[in-house]
């Protein structure tokens, strides 16, 4: 039998929208482009942007489904409803994830925290879900500068959140956080060590990247993020940046984002 001829699977991929889903968008294209090899694969977001999602300003009660292309991937967006109760986001759209959600037989999620996995246990499909954070710790950091009304919102949403975190992270087939410090913060939300769990970092295509700025002259170190999060080590970074800049002088470095 003609391997090239038997139809892939439909593979179907919840992530954070690639429009306003931060970070995640370079990890959303390992796993899509890597499910290509294997699988038909299609991208379903929660979308807040018009037309799509509810909107009680502009007297748009209910939310729709839409077709789209984000960079380069395309991308079913599934209309948000009373976005600012963050508990029942997916919740109250159910019935729109059950719709487009029915010819799955497989799911990978894709977020920085689990709760982008929940229309897979409201629908109970089997998933694996690949993770950068669990919700506390995500937020945590956030509250620091958020406004007195955003943490009385997260006040009155946490205990929810946090409910159906430990349901997700317990209902997942295949547990894949990208670090070791990550795999303990599942462990501390569920009080248990998961088995079917396995560190998966984000991989750099670094080898493509060199090849095409040593062509240009100078060597191009850029990084961006949210240096106020701990997290990201900003410390850290500016001691390697330092190293690379006193070992060759065609280095060139370019740090953007508040610290």
């Amino acid at each position: 039998m003609d391997k090239q001829k038997i139809a892939k699977p439909p593979l179907a991929i919840l992530a954070p929208h690639p429009a306003h889903g931060g970070g995640v968008l370079s990890s959303l294209k390992v796993v899509y482009e890597f499910a290509e090899r294997y699988f038909s694969p299609q991208v379903f977001c929660l979308s807040f942007l018009p037309p799509v999602a509810m909107s009680l300003r502009n007297l748009r009660l209910s939310s729709s489904i839409r077709e789209t292309v984000i960079e380069g991937i395309s991308c079913v967006e599934i209309g948000a409803r009373f976005s600012r109760f963050e508990p029942g986001l997916y919740w109250f759209t159910k019935d729109l994830w059950q719709q487009v959600l029915e010819p799955y037989r497989y799911i990978f999620v894709t977020g920085g925290t689990p709760h982008i996995a929940q229309p897979a246990v409201l629908l109970n499909k089997k998933f694996v879900l690949w993770l950068a954070s669990t919700y506390f710790d995500d937020r945590k950091h956030r509250l620091q500068t958020a406004s007195l009304v955003e943490r009385v919102v997260e006040k009155i949403n946490h205990p929810l959140m946090d409910i159906a975190e430990r349901q997700i992270l317990e209902r997942a087939s295949v547990l894949l956080p990208i670090s070791s410090y990550t795999k303990k913060l599942c462990s501390d939300v569920l009080g248990f060590e998961r088995t079917n769990v396995r560190v998966c970092p984000v991989p750099v295509a670094a080898v493509h990247g060199v090849d095409r700025i040593v062509s240009g002259g100078l060597l191009h170190v850029i990084a961006v993020g949210r240096f106020t999060d701990p997290r990201k080590n900003f410390k850290m970074l500016l001691a390697v940046c330092e190293k690379l800049l006193t070992s060759d002088e065609r280095f060139c470095v370019d740090i953007v984002g508040a610290y």
